[in-house]
C-alpha cells in the first residue's frame, strides 16, 4: 500500500526538533510504512535560562478570545494545502488539544485515519458537533502528575472508536519496546 502521511504535534514548552528526538524510536519503527512531519506550535514562549531555541505552544493564554486554537488550526491546514492530505496525527499534551480540536473542525481531513495522542488533554471550551468517526489511540501514563490519567481519559468522549493504552510512567510520549510495539500496531 501507500506509505502513510502523518504530521506530528508537540507539546507545550516543546517544538518540532526536541519532539522529534523524543519519538526518535517511534520514527525509526514506523520508517517502513509512514513519513513524519513534525510542526511547530504558532507560539513562541519567552526563552528561559539555558536554551539555545525558544519553546513553543499551540494556545496562547494571553489571549483568552474564543478563537484560542485558531492559529494552531491555521498552522495545521497550511501543512496540508502545501503537502497533501494526512492520513494521521501523532501528539503529545497540548498537542492532543490541537489535533484533536482539528479534526472536529476541519473540512480537509477526510483522509484521516488514525490520531494518536499521549498525555493528552482535551481541547477546553470545545464540544465536537459529533463524535470523531476516526479511530484514536490513547496512551495514559499512570504516573502522569501533569495530566493525570483522568483528564486524558476525557479525550475519549470525543472520538468513538478509541483504544487505550496504560504505560507506568509519567508525562511523556511512551517510547519504550513495548510501547513503540503497541503504536505502530495500531498505526499499521
Amino acid at each position: 500500500g501507500s506509505r502513510l502521511n502523518l504530521i506530528a504535534l508537540h507539546g507545550r514548552v516543546q517544538c518540532a526538533e526536541l519532539f522529534s528526538q523524543r519519538i526518535a524510536p517511534l520514527v525509526k519503527a514506523c520508517s517502513d510504512f509512514a513519513d513524519f512531519f513534525f510542526l511547530d506550535g504558532p507560539f513562541e514562549l519567552p526563552l528561559q535560562d539555558g536554551q539555545q531555541v525558544p519553546m513553543r505552544s499551540w494556545k496562547s493564554f494571553e489571549n483568552s478570545s474564543n478563537d484560542a486554537w485558531g492559529a494552531a488550526f491555521k498552522v495545521i491546514e497550511n501543512h496540508v494545502r502545501e503537502h497533501g492530505p494526512i492520513d494521521g496525527i501523532v501528539a503529545f499534551s497540548e498537542g492532543c488539544a490541537a489535533a484533536s480540536y482539528y479534526a472536529s473542525h476541519s473540512t480537509s481531513c477526510a483522509s484521516l485515519r488514525a490520531v494518536v495522542l499521549a498525555g493528552g488533554v482535551p481541547p477546553e471550551d470545545v464540544t465536537p458537533p459529533k463524535k470523531l468517526r476516526v479511530p484514536s489511540f490513547h496512551l495514559i501514563g499512570r504516573a502522569d502528575t501533569a495530566v493525570p490519567p483522568d483528564v486524558s481519559l476525557q479525550l475519549l468522549d470525543m472520538y468513538d472508536s478509541s483504544q487505550v493504552y496504560f504505560h507506568e510512567q509519567g508525562h511523556l510520549f511512551p517510547v519504550k519496546k513495548g510501547d513503540v510495539a503497541a503504536t505502530v500496531q495500531f498505526l499499521q
